[in-house]
């Protein structure tokens, strides 16, 4: 269902919407999640009871990317990359490097079929 922000740390969003989550927080009932805006990713709290639940995937990189926009992750070939959501933008997943939350395109990423997340 949809969620209007109480705080400046939370996200607000509407049924359907697509949120990468990765992660917990100190509070119990919410986690770490991100949207992709027009402007960029947008990070923030979302509340449990709104989501429905996905698994999200780990690869392997195929091929070293670096990244062209401060929105995106730089990886190197062999590194493990976690697929946490897909985005609007055909081709490109939002994914955890090393502890950090980017953009990663599909093109690099060896094995995926389609990822089955959120």
């Amino acid at each position: 269902r949809n969620y209007n922000a109480n705080h400046s740390d939370e996200l607000s969003f509407k049924v359907g919407r697509l949120i990468g989550v990765y992660g917990p927080t100190q509070d119990a009932g919410w986690l770490k999640g991100v949207l992709v805006e027009p402007g960029g990713l947008v990070h923030g709290l979302v509340p449990e009871t709104h989501l429905v639940s996905a698994t999200a995937e780990t690869r392997k990189a195929a091929r070293n990317y670096m990244a062209r926009n401060q929105d995106e992750l730089s990886f190197q070939a062999g590194q493990s990359v976690t697929i946490v959501a897909p985005t609007a933008d055909q081709g490109w997943f939002i994914g955890i490097v090393n502890g950090t939350v980017g953009l990663v395109p599909e093109t690099h990423l060896a094995g995926l079929q389609g990822a089955g997340v959120m």
